[in-house]
C-alpha cells in the first residue's frame, strides 16, 4: 500500500500560541448564532441606553480575552511536548499522538495556512472543529507541502485499506439513529452537569460563574451611573442570576434534535459504530470511516446509565459511548467491567440532572420583569 512519508516533530511554544489563536478565531466563525445575538444586544442598547452599550462592548472584549487565555492554558496542556506522527496512507490521513488515529481525507474540511502551521480540520461536531497540526519547517520545500496537501484534497481510495490487524477484544457494535443520538448526548450532559464525579465541584462552578456574573454586572452600573446603590445592584443581580439559570440548568434536548437534523451532523453522527476493548486501549470506528485507539491511560471512568455506559476521559468532559445491547449477554458486560478495573477504569452509577423546563425559565423571566416594573414604579409615585 502506497503511503507518503512519515512526519515527526514536537510542536515548539510559539507554534503552540499561533495555533491557539487561530483555534480560537475558527471557534468564533463556527459561533455566528451567538455572535449575531451579541450584536443585536449590543445594538439595542445603543439604541435605548447608550452610556451602558460602552460598558457592554468592554464586558464583551473582556471575556473574549479571558477565552482566549482559558484556550491557550487547556490547549497547551494537552499537546506541549507531545510527540506527533503524522502520514497519509490509502486515502486516510494518519496521525500518533499518544494514541493512533486515522481521517478519511475526504472529511477533511478545512484546511488552513498560518505563519507557522498547517492546520488540517473536521468537524467533530456542528460548532466544534478539530485539528490536526502539522509545522511548516517539517516540510522540506512548499513542493513538498503542496503535494501532501493534493493527496489530501484528491484522495485515492486502495482496496485493503481496512485489512490492519487489531488486538483482540471485546468487540462491541451498535446502530445510532437520530432518537438514539439525542438521548446519548443528552445523557452524557446529565452525567456531567448533574455531579456524578462530585457534587462540590459542580456547585463550585455555578457559583463561582454566578458571581463573576455578579461582579461583572455591578462594576458595569457602577461605571455607568457612577456611583452604587441598592436598586441597582438588584437589577444586576437578578440579571446574573438568569444568566446561570439559563446556562446551567436548561435542559438540551432542542438543542440537540436541531443539531442532528442538519444533514451534515446526521451523516457523520447516525450508523454503525464500532468499540472495541483491548488489553492495550479502546478501538472507535465512526460511521463515517474514522478510527481512534486510545490508550487506557487517558481514561478515568465508567459510568452506566439506564441504556448506556460512557467510559470518560480523565478531563471528565469528553467520552466515549457503548449501548448497553451491544453486548451479546451478561458475561460479555461482565468482561468489559473486569478489564476496565484492571486498566484502573472506575465503575460508578450516573446521576440523573433534574432541568428547569422552559416555561419555569418564561415565569422567571416574566416575574424579574414584574418586579422591577414594580420597583420603578413606588419610586416614581
Amino acid at each position: 500500500m502506497e503511503s507518503s512519508k512519515k512526519y515527526e516533530y514536537i510542536l515548539e511554544q510559539p507554534e503552540i500560541r499561533e495555533f491557539c489563536f487561530h483555534a480560537f478565531l475558527e471557534q468564533i466563525r463556527y459561533s455566528k448564532t451567538a455572535g449575531l445575538k451579541i450584536i443585536l444586544l449590543f445594538v439595542l442598547y445603543l439604541i435605548i441606553m447608550p452610556r451602558i452599550a460602552g460598558w457592554f462592548a468592554v464586558l464583551i472584549v473582556a471575556v473574549l480575552l479571558l477565552s482566549i487565555v482559558r484556550t491557550y492554558t487547556n490547549i497547551g496542556k494537552s499537546i506541549s511536548g507531545q510527540q506527533w506522527t503524522v502520514w497519509l496512507e490509502g486515502g486516510m490521513l494518519k496521525v500518533d499522538r499518544e494514541g493512533s488515529s486515522e481521517v478519511s481525507c475526504s472529511n477533511i474540511k478545512l484546511i488552513r495556512t498560518t505563519r507557522r502551521l498547517l492546520m488540517l480540520g473536521y468537524l467533530k461536531t456542528e460548532q466544534r472543529p478539530a485539528w490536526i497540526i502539522v509545522p511548516l519547517r517539517v516540510f522540506a520545500e512548499v513542493q513538498e507541502r503542496e503535494s501532501f496537501l493534493d493527496r489530501i484534497r484528491h484522495p485515492q481510495e486502495i482496496e485493503g485499506n481496512d485489512t490492519e490487524e487489531e488486538a483482540e477484544g471485546i468487540c462491541l457494535t451498535y446502530t445510532l439513529d437520530e432518537m438514539r443520538w439525542v438521548d446519548f448526548r443528552k445523557g452524557a450532559v446529565s452525567i456531567i452537569t448533574s455531579g456524578t464525579f462530585g457534587r462540590k465541584k459542580r456547585v463550585r462552578t455555578v457559583l463561582l460563574f454566578g458571581l463573576w456574573m455578579v461582579i461583572s454586572m455591578l462594576v458595569c452600573l457602577y461605571l455607568v451611573e457612577g456611583y452604587f446603590s441598592w436598586v441597582s445592584a438588584g437589577y444586576g443581580l437578578g440579571i446574573a442570576v438568569l444568566i446561570t439559570v439559563r446556562l446551567f440548568f436548561r435542559d438540551p434536548e432542542k438543542s440537540f434534535r436541531k443539531q442532528i437534523k442538519k444533514p451534515a451532523v446526521r451523516d457523520r453522527e447516525c450508523g454503525v459504530w464500532q468499540i472495541m476493548l483491548s488489553e492495550s486501549g479502546v478501538c472507535v470506528r465512526t460511521p463515517e470511516g474514522m478510527r481512534n485507539n486510545h490508550a487506557w491511560e487517558k481514561f478515568e471512568w465508567l459510568v452506566e446509565t439506564g441504556d448506556a455506559f460512557y467510559i470518560f476521559y480523565k478531563d471528565k468532559k469528553n467520552y466515549e459511548v457503548i449501548a448497553k445491547e451491544s453486548f451479546q449477554d451478561w458475561n460479555q458486560v461482565s468482561a468489559m467491567h473486569e478489564l476496565c478495573a484492571r486498566k484502573g477504569v472506575k465503575l460508578i452509577q450516573g446521576r440523573k440532572m433534574h432541568y428547569i423546563p422552559d416555561w419555569g425559565f418564561v415565569l422567571l423571566v416574566v416575574l424579574y420583569v414584574i418586579l422591577c416594573v414594580g420597583i420603578i414604579f413606588m419610586s416614581v409615585f
